[in-house]
């Protein structure tokens, strides 16, 4: 044979591998000759993965049932939220927070949203003497020292920054 014929033959072959390919995946999925279907790029919403929140995120300052099932209160939102305020230096009418299910009586975390601007983002605070205070209000990545300082749980931060070796530690 020929090297044109084989060309021919190769390339039916490669045509009919696509068309059963295409017929045993979703009509609508996007084809990847060598690596099958990988979605459909039409309906599937695209999620940010780093940087801006999601425009959905609901940052309504109220207790999810989650929370409510945990002890925590409106007293305890205010607390975090007026915390909060003071380290970013804001009005408390312009923070707006979540509580996750992650947190328990004794340790809090969740986004916190200080409106336009760039600030925000994961916060931590523990219960001392009666009082939440905020261990880190998400600017940056929190340090050993303090996640150390009020011992929170290793599930709940089990990496922190150690600034003086410059890298970040398993805790």
């Amino acid at each position: 044979m020929k090297q044109w014929q084989w060309l021919i033959i190769g390339a039916l072959l490669l045509f009919g591998l696509l068309f059963l390919n295409a017929r045993r995946s979703n009509s609508e999925s996007i084809l990847d000759p060598f690596l099958g279907p990988f979605g459909n790029l039409v309906t599937e919403p695209v999620e940010p993965q780093v940087g801006e929140l999601p425009e959905t995120t609901d940052f309504t300052n109220t207790l999810t049932e989650d929370a409510l099932s945990k002890g925590f209160t409106e007293a305890d939102i205010i607390q975090l939220r007026e915390g909060l305020a003071a380290s970013f230096d804001m009005p408390v009418e312009d923070i707006q927070i979540t509580i996750e299910r992650d947190s328990t009586k004794q340790f809090a975390t969740g986004y916190v949203n200080v409106g336009e601007g760039d600030r925000g983002g994961i916060y931590f605070a523990a219960m001392a003497d009666g009082n939440w205070q905020i261990a880190h209000n998400g600017i940056g990545i929190i340090t050993c020292l303090q996640a150390d300082r009020y011992n929170f749980p290793v599930g709940l931060i089990p990496r922190c920054y150690d600034p003086e070796a410059g890298v970040n530690l398993d805790r």
